[in-house]
C-alpha cells in the first residue's frame, strides 16, 4: 500500500498551485491592460493625425486702393444743359503763305459742348465785333461747318500795308461770336480773336493754344461770372482761377478740377468781382479738408488690411504649432501601441505557457493517479 504523501510535499504543492493561479491572474491583467493601451493608442495617432493634416483658411484682407476723389456725376447732367463754351476760331491752314484774296477761306470756328454742335448753317453767327465787316460766314470745305472767308473790305485792309510774307507774322481781329447745339441751345455772345498767321511757303504756324484744357474752361467761366462786362477784373480773375491748384497745394489733375467744378456750380450764382477771392480760399480749405478726410480713411483702411494679415499669420502659426504637437502625439502614440502590442504578445506567450504547464502537470497527476490505482488493486484481489 503506498505511504500517503508528506506534509511537506503537499505545503510545496499547494505553493506551486497558488504561484500559478497568481501568474495566470497577473497575466490575464497584464494582457487586458496591454490591449487596451494598443487601443488607445491607435485611437489617439488616428486623432493626432486628424489634427496633423488640418489647414487654416485665410481672411481676405480688404482691398486698400489709392486715394480718389469721391464719385460725382451732377456736372454731367449740368453739361447736358448747358449750352456751348469755348468758343475759338481755328485758322486752316495755320499759315497763310500768298496775298490774300477775296473769298479765300480762313478757317472755322469751334466750340465744347457734349450735345453736338448743330450742323452748318446754324452753329455759329457773327453777332457783333469791332471787325465784324471784314469776314464772311460760309461753309468750312471739307466740313459740315460753318467757316470765315475774306472779304473785300478784309483784302483792301491788308493790302493798304503790305504783307512781308518772308517773315513770319500775325493780325488779330475781334468778333462777337455765338455758338448753337444740336438740341438748340445757345450760348451767351463771346468775344474771340481771330488770329491770321502770315508767313513764307512751309513755315509752321505759332504755337497756340488747342482745345482748352478743363481747368482753363472753368477759369474762363468763373472770371466771366465775376465780371461779366470782361474788364481788368475779369483778367486778374482768370489768372487767380488758373493758380488754384497751386495755391491748394495740388496737381492739376481730373479729380481736383472735377471738385472745383463742383464747387464753382454750387455757388456760381452768390459769385461776385468783391467776393470771388473768398471763393478761391474755399475751394482750398475744402480740398484741404477733403484730402484730410480721404487721408484718414486710406490709414483706417490699411490699418484694417495690417490687422487682418496679422491675425491670418497668428493662425497659421498657431495651427503649425498644434500641427508639431499632434504629429509627436500620433508618434508617441504609435510607439506605445507597438510598444504594449509587444508586451501583449509577451504576456501571450506566457499565459501559454503556464497553461502548457498547468496542462502537463494535470497529465501527470492522472499518470500518478492511474499508476497508483493500479499497483493497489492485486493487493486488494489477495486478500
Amino acid at each position: 500500500m503506498p505511504s500517503a504523501p508528506s506534509l511537506s510535499a503537499l505545503k510545496g504543492g499547494a505553493a506551486r498551485e497558488f504561484l500559478l493561479k497568481a501568474a495566470r491572474g497577473s497575466t490575464l491583467i497584464f494582457a487586458g491592460l496591454a490591449f487596451l493601451t494598443v487601443v488607445g493608442a491607435l485611437v489617439t495617432a488616428l486623432v493626432a493625425q486628424t489634427g496633423a493634416l488640418r489647414t487654416v483658411r485665410d481672411r481676405p484682407a480688404p482691398a486698400v486702393s489709392a486715394p480718389h476723389a469721391e464719385p460725382i456725376a451732377t456736372e454731367d447732367v449740368a453739361a447736358r444743359l448747358a449750352p456751348p463754351t469755348n468758343i475759338r476760331f481755328v485758322q486752316d491752314p495755320g499759315v497763310i503763305s500768298v496775298q490774300p484774296f477775296e473769298g479765300q477761306a480762313l478757317g472755322y470756328f469751334d466750340a465744347a459742348t457734349p450735345n453736338k454742335l448743330s450742323p452748318f448753317p446754324d452753329d455759329f453767327d457773327i453777332v457783333g465785333g469791332a471787325h465784324a465787316g471784314l469776314f464772311a460766314l460760309d461753309r468750312y470745305p471739307g466740313a459740315n461747318r460753318t467757316g470765315l472767308r475774306a472779304s473785300a473790305a478784309l483784302v483792301q485792309a491788308l493790302n493798304a500795308a503790305p504783307l512781308n510774307l518772308n517773315q513770319p507774322s500775325q493780325k488779330q481781329y475781334q468778333l462777337r461770336v455765338i455758338a448753337r447745339d444740336a438740341v438748340g441751345q445757345v450760348s451767351a455772345p463771346a468775344d474771340i480773336l481771330v488770329t491770321l498767321n502770315f508767313g513764307p511757303p512751309g513755315a509752321a504756324a505759332p504755337a497756340g493754344p488747342d482745345a482748352l484744357t478743363p481747368l482753363q474752361i472753368l477759369a474762363r467761366e468763373i472770371a466771366r461770372t465775376a465780371d461779366p462786362s470782361q474788364t481788368e477784373v475779369y483778367f486778374e480773375t482768370l489768372r487767380q482761377a488758373l493758380q488754384t491748384p497751386r495755391r491748394c497745394g495740388a496737381e492739376e489733375t481730373e479729380a481736383f478740377v472735377g471738385e472745383y467744378q463742383r464747387a464753382f456750380e454750387a455757388v456760381r450764382s452768390q459769385i461776385t468781382r468783391d467776393n470771388v477771392g473768398l471763393f478761391f480760399r474755399g475751394v482750398c480749405d475744402a480740398w484741404a479738408a477733403a484730402s484730410a478726410r480721404g487721408e484718414a480713411r486710406q490709414a483706417r483702411k490699411r490699418a484694417a488690411a495690417a490687422d487682418v494679415i496679422a491675425s491670418n499669420q497668428a493662425a497659421r502659426a498657431k495651427l503649425a504649432a498644434e500641427k508639431r504637437a499632434a504629429e509627436t502625439t500620433r508618434n508617441l502614440a504609435i510607439g506605445a501601441a507597438a510598444s504594449a502590442l509587444i508586451a501583449f504578445l509577451l504576456i501571450a506567450m506566457a499565459i501559454a505557457f503556464l497553461a502548457m504547464e498547468r496542462h502537463s502537470k494535470a497529465m501527470r497527476e492522472a499518470v500518478a493517479a492511474i499508476a497508483r490505482q493500479s499497483q493497489s488493486s492485486p493487493l486488494e484481489d489477495q486478500e
